[in-house]
């Protein structure tokens, strides 16, 4: 399923996470990184990522936080 950007889910969990990476201030990188972590959340319970790429996701963001 593509949004009307035509992305998918596993694209804009990957695009939230990379802006969380880039960001200095440690306060709002971890904010953005919550952000991907509920995203993630949201697209594994509804079946719009596969468990391995929520396993994937999930690792990249406790590193971040």
């Amino acid at each position: 399923m593509l949004n009307k950007r035509g992305y998918a889910a596993q694209d804009r969990i990957k695009q939230d996470i990379e802006f969380a990476k880039n960001i200095e201030d440690p306060a709002d990188r971890n904010t953005l990184a919550t952000k991907a972590l509920g995203a993630a959340d949201f697209a594994i319970e509804f079946g719009l990522i596969t468990i391995k790429e929520w396993e994937q996701d999930i690792e990249e963001i406790f590193a971040l936080i």
